[in-house]
This record gives C-alpha cells, sequence and structure tokens, in this order.
C-alpha cells in the first residue's frame, strides 16, 4: 500500500471526527492534492471524505498510533452510534459493516437519505471549545458532537454554535478540510439568531441528549419493541384515549407546549407552523419506517418530563363480564377508554367478544360498579335460544344479569317474538314528558304523556324559550357553540324530547335552526376571544398557544394567524393604532 509511515498521523483526540484526524494529516502531508492523500492513505483515489459515515476504516487501522480497532472507531470517532441509534439490529450491523470495507449506500441503508431533517452540510465549531483545544493540543480539531442536526449550542459550554466556512456541498468531496483559524474565524455567524433564556435551557437539554446518544445509543433490537416501549409511557402519562389508541391531540398540545419555541430552529420538523408530514403522530403509532434520531429525542424528553399518571383502572388487562362467553370474569380485556360526561368521568372497559360496560369514576379517583353498556353478536343467539326453551323473563335477566325491563329492550332492539310482557308498576308510576326549564313551563307540558296537549301554545312557549337561551349561551365565556342539542339541554334540561316531536313544534325547530352556529363562525369566535385573553396575560402571543387554549387542532393555524393581525396585533403583540 502506497502511504507515509505510520507515525506521520497523530492519535486520534476524543470526541475528534475520523475526518478532522484526516484533515489534519492532510494539511501537514506532502502531497499533490486531495485524491493523492486519499491514495496514500486508502490505495484508491475515489474515497470520499465523509464526516458522518465514513467507510473503509479496516484499511486506516494500521496507519494509527495506540493500536484501535475498526469498532472503536465507529463509536467514538463517526456519527454512527446516532444516526442508527433507533434502527433495528441487522440495519446497525449491515451499516457497521459497510463502514469497516467498502460499503456503498450508507445513507440510503441507514434512513439518513430520506430524512426530513437531513444533515449537517457546514462544519460547525464552539470558539469556547477552539481556545481549549489550541491550549491542550496546539491546535484545533471537529468535533463530532458538533456536526448533529439536533445540536445547536454547545452541550458542554452552551454556547451557540458557529458556522465554519467548509461547506460539504461546495468542497472537493475528496478533500478534509482542517479546522483553523481560517476555517474557523472567530466572526463566524452564528448556527441560529440569538434566542431567549427559556429556549437556550431546551436547546441545551436537546444538545446534551443528542451527544449522550453518541456515547450511550439505546439498546434498539426492532421497531416493534420500540413502538411497544413508546405506547407504554404515553399510556402511563395519560396521553392515550385507550389502551391502544393515542390521544394525537392531547399529544401534539403537550408537543408543542415544550418545545413550541425552539422547533421552527430545525429544518424539517414543522411546517408553516404545523408539525410537518405528521411525523409525531407517526412516531407514537406503531413504527413502520425509521425516524430521524431527533425526533425520538424530542419524544423521549416530552415522556420524561410528564409525571407517570397511575389510572384509577389500573394497567390492566381487566376482567370480562360477559356472562354469555368462557372467559367470563377472566381478565383479557385490553381497550379502555375513560370520557368525561357533565364533569364526571366514566371508564368503558371494551372487550374483543363485543362486550362493553362502563364503571364511574369519583372525584376521589374510587371506581362506582359495573354497568352493562353492550352485549355484542353473542347475545342474538342466546336470546333465540332461551326463548325456544321457554325460560321465563326472569330467568333470562338472571342468566344475562340485567334486570327484567332491559331484556326485553333487548329483545325488541333484535326483533325478537317474546311471550314475555312487562306491566307497569303500581309504585312506579308512567313517566312524565320533559318539563321546560326556562321559562317556567305550560301547564299542558306538565301534565301526563296520556292527556291532551294545547301543543300550539306548548310551541309558542319552547320557541321563545329557545331565542332567550341563545342569547345566554352566546353570552358565555369562554364561548360555547349553540346547536340544537345545547339549547335542548339548556331549555328542557335534557335532549331528545324534542327532536321526537318535531311535526307538532314547528315554531320550535325554526327558532332552533335560526339560533343554530355553524362550526366556522363558532371557530372564529373562539379564537378571537383566546387572543383577547392572551393579549392581557402572555408578552407574545403565538398562534398554536391561541388554538391550544381554544381546543382547536393546528390545521386553523393559518386562521388564527389571519384573525391575529385583524385584530390589531403583531408578532410581538404590540396593539396598531
Amino acid at each position: 500500500m502506497m502511504g507515509h509511515p505510520p507515525l506521520i498521523f497523530s492519535e486520534i483526540r476524543p470526541g475528534e471526527l475520523v475526518y478532522s484526524a484526516l484533515a489534519r494529516y492532510a494539511r501537514w502531508a506532502m502531497s499533490n492534492g486531495p485524491k493523492s492523500v486519499i491514495e496514500s492513505i486508502f490505495g484508491s483515489r475515489s474515497v470520499a471524505a465523509s464526516i458522518d459515515l465514513p467507510n473503509r476504516l479496516d484499511a486506516l487501522i494500521p496507519l494509527l498510533p495506540g493500536s484501535p480497532t475498526s469498532d472503536d472507531l465507529i463509536d467514538r470517532h463517526t456519527l454512527a452510534p446516532y444516526y442508527t441509534a433507533f434502527l433495528p439490529t441487522p440495519v446497525r450491523f449491515a451499516v457497521r459493516q459497510g463502514m469497516k470495507g467498502e460499503g456503498e449506500s450508507l445513507h440510503l441503508l441507514s434512513g439518513l437519505a430520506a430524512f426530513r431533517s437531513g444533515r449537517v452540510s457546514r462544519l460547525r465549531f464552539c470558539p469556547d471549545c477552539a481556545n481549549g483545544m489550541r491550549r491542550t493540543w496546539g491546535s484545533e480539531h471537529w468535533l463530532r458532537e458538533h456536526q448533529l442536526p439536533s445540536v445547536l449550542v454547545c452541550p458542554d459550554h452552551g454556547t451557540i454554535l458557529r458556522v465554519s466556512r467548509v461547506d460539504l456541498h461546495k468542497t472537493n468531496r475528496h478533500e478534509f478540510v482542517a479546522a483553523n483559524s481560517d476555517s474557523c474565524p472567530p466572526s463566524a455567524d452564528l448556527v441560529i439568531a440569538p434566542v431567549r433564556s427559556a429556549d437556550l435551557d431546551t436547546l441545551i437539554r436537546i444538545a446534551k441528549a443528542s451527544s449522550a446518544l453518541l456515547d450511550a445509543p439505546p439498546d434498539v433490537t426492532d421497531l416493534d419493541s420500540l413502538s411497544e416501549s413508546y405506547l407504554a409511557q404515553l399510556r402511563e402519562r395519560g396521553l392515550m384515549r385507550s389502551r391502544m389508541r393515542v390521544d394525537q391531540v392531547a399529544l401534539e398540545e403537550a408537543f408543542l407546549d415544550r418545545f413550541g419555541g425552539v422547533l421552527h430552529r430545525f429544518p424539517g420538523l414543522m411546517d408553516a407552523g404545523d408539525i410537518r408530514g405528521g411525523w409525531l403522530a407517526s412516531l407514537a403509532r406503531k413504527q413502520r419506517k425509521a425516524c430521524h434520531p431527533i425526533e425520538h429525542l424530542l419524544l423521549r424528553d416530552l415522556l420524561a418530563s410528564r409525571p407517570v399518571s397511575s389510572s384509577p383502572c389500573g394497567t390492566g388487562p381487566w376482567p370480562c363480564r360477559n356472562p354469555l362467553t368462557d372467559h367470563n370474569g377472566s381478565d383479557v380485556v385490553v381497550d379502555l377508554r375513560i370520557y368525561r360526561n357533565r364533569g364526571a368521568s366514566v371508564a368503558v372497559f371494551s372487550c374483543g367478544c363485543g362486550y362493553r360496560y362502563t364503571r364511574s369514576i369519583s372525584d376521589t379517583g374510587e371506581l362506582g360498579p359495573c354497568r352493562f353498556k353492550e352485549f355484542g353478536p353473542l347475545l342474538r343467539p342466546a336470546l333465540v335460544q332461551m326463548v325456544a326453551e321457554g325460560k321465563s323473563l326472569r330467568g333470562v335477566a338472571a342468566r344475562l344479569g340485567v334486570d327484567p325491563k332491559t331484556v326485553a329492550t333487548l329483545a325488541a332492539e333484535h326483533d325478537l317474538q317474546t311471550p314475555w310482557s312487562i306491566k307497569p308498576s303500581a309504585r312506579d308510576p308512567r313517566p312524565r314528558p320533559v318539563k321546560v326549564v326556562a321559562p317556567s313551563p305550560s301547564r299542558a307540558a306538565r301534565e301526563p304523556a296520556g292527556s291532551r296537549r294545547d301543543w300550539r301554545r306548548l310551541d309558542i312557549e319552547t320557541a321563545s324559550a329557545i331565542s332567550r337561551a341563545s342569547t345566554d349561551i352566546r353570552a358565555k365565556t369562554p364561548p360555547v357553540r349553540v346547536t340544537a342539542a345545547s339549547l335542548e339541554r339548556a331549555v328542557l334540561g335534557r335532549r331528545g324530547w324534542l327532536a321526537k316531536r318535531k311535526g307538532k313544534l314547528p315554531r320550535t325547530w325554526a327558532a332552533i335552526a335560526d339560533a343554530s352556529e355553524a362550526l366556522a363562525p363558532f371557530q372564529t369566535r373562539r379564537i378571537d376571544y383566546w387572543i383577547s385573553h392572551e393579549a392581557d396575560e402572555v408578552e407574545e402571543i403565538r398562534p398554536w398557544m391561541v388554538l391550544r387554549k381554544a381546543g382547536l387542532r393546528m390545521h386553523l393555524l393559518d386562521h388564527a394567524r389571519e384573525r391575529i393581525k385583524r385584530l390589531g396585533f403583531r408578532a410581538d403583540l404590540k396593539r396598531t393604532a
């Protein structure tokens, strides 16, 4: 092999790139150009100068002092541990083997070529680190942690990195350029503009996590195990709608709340205020492709920042209560959804057999009794069989674990002919129709269902009440949308009664149609309210923050930005004259 004696190479410094060590050699070697240098080292003139995933490392080993191995170079002096940190074991191994030999298309193999955030194209440096290098070694070198796309500030000094004059897109692809006062002038531009203190703290935290990834990448065996790990952590932190469904709205809100001030500093993550390409949602679901390490780092940082919430229902699986199955009472339910209903929390347990039941959750976290909600496909065959066997209504009810009236209702829903009949109890008077709460209902509305009603008078009074309720609902803060359901609840205290009597209450339904609010105007009204609210409380109005406060999705970001301008605010929150 052609080349200089091995002692020409000095020992590779801690954290230094292989690229940097070769650049220091090339600076002092007597050569006729870049290709002459790489030929003297590798015996080939086609080797490219790569800062992240260099290859032919086995050929470099005999020339280096200290007897390092190819694995030592890969782990301590390249960016491979960072870019392969979240890749399956077989891909990691293939990339490593390619770097040792004449590996080609390593950027395609690792997914690096397709990542949104891309790679660093202009080498970066920290002036404080450069001063320390000159004091210790007498010259500068390229640190590998500074060349990570997720590192914008020095992990050690917390200062914003500077952009060197070495542009990898314009430099000869075979040339290794050393770090010195010419390539790294003190007056070099900052990587990003100065940021406020809170955002700087976030960038430092991300930089330290990125640097740690180089030294101790996680033990990822496959994408499925990685997905399961994220789902488990999302579940523990209350960011799941059910056991297997991520609450994407809550996740995005939490993400923007933590990183909203710095995300736009990283190219490829945001697009006009939205999370570009839905990468966050994809990362939280079952992963089918490689994602950029910075995306993993941000998600891991978010999860680590949120306390583990203990669900009153436990971690599951939970028992199935279906009396028609062999697994009744066994812990086979994995689908749990908790929702709010008029200020109360309700847990819905759904089994794969189709059976669903609910349990109320008190303010103190205590669980209420199990209540049947749905039987699923096993119910009809069981009812048909029990009716054919001549079982009594109470016998069927005992078998299903519900009351007799529920059995009769279920049979009617499935259009089954049964010999049962349910007579009204003398102790349980017939239900009265719903009363008009505001204003005071007419006497006819308070009479039993079997009596004659003055529908014309009831229609006039209810229509008048609907109009007044519309005014009251529109006056609420934060804004509440005026809908048929909200109007009916405000006037009658419940919903559904008016819908069954449309033909008898034409004035009422005309009033409802006139008062109901379309979705788009309501969204604008709610955005305007929160813009004014934010202007009184914060120093800077951000469209995404307004949408988060308003409970609206991020596709309205442009609309929120336009409303901010129309209401007379600029980005710095000063109202225009």
